[in-house]
């Protein structure tokens, strides 16, 4: 059940310096805080709900793997016209290679695996930016009705020993 308010779309950088991302600092796992998806009028869509669950896996050979899931979805018997394709699935997952530009910071995901059929054998470009134990990743270009908008993925590194 995705949802829509008005506010900002970016964490908190209150404290501390936000930096591009670096390879090194991927590698591990990442839990998902937040989707938005926002407007250029300042809207803010969450297409996986308030409330998302996923998982985003960085491994030290160079492949990445990411879940996110709303956990409230409710398959439909069929989605709406012109609805969110992730928002109708309630789920996006997907996999593959994965490469950083570390003085830019920006993240490509070299898709060999995807639960969108039209992001199979694509390379998906972020925008990554580390603040202390949480990563964002973001990106602006058209979304599924062809409108600008800026989707910002929010993770936060999960301890190894105890994976909170």
């Amino acid at each position: 059940m995705s949802g829509r308010t008005r506010g900002p779309s970016t964490p908190d950088t209150s404290t501390g310096v936000a930096l591009p991302a670096r390879r090194v600092d991927l590698l591990g796992a990442w839990s998902l805080i937040a989707y938005t998806v926002s407007s250029t009028i300042g809207e803010v869509d969450h297409p996986l709900g308030t409330e998302p669950i996923g998982m985003l896996i960085y491994s030290p050979a160079g492949y990445m793997s990411a879940q996110l899931v709303n956990p409230h979805h409710r398959a439909a018997q069929a989605p709406a016209v012109g609805a969110d394709p992730i928002a109708a699935a309630g789920q996006l997952a997907y996999s593959g290679p994965f490469t950083v530009d570390g003085t830019t910071g920006h993240v490509a995901h070299h898709l060999l695996v995807s639960s969108r059929p039209d992001w199979l054998h694509t390379n998906q470009h972020r925008r990554g930016i580390l603040h202390q134990d949480q990563l964002t990743l973001s990106f602006t270009g058209p979304d599924h009705t062809g409108q600008d908008t800026t989707s910002a993925l929010m993770w936060r590194r999960l301890d190894p020993q105890t994976l909170r």
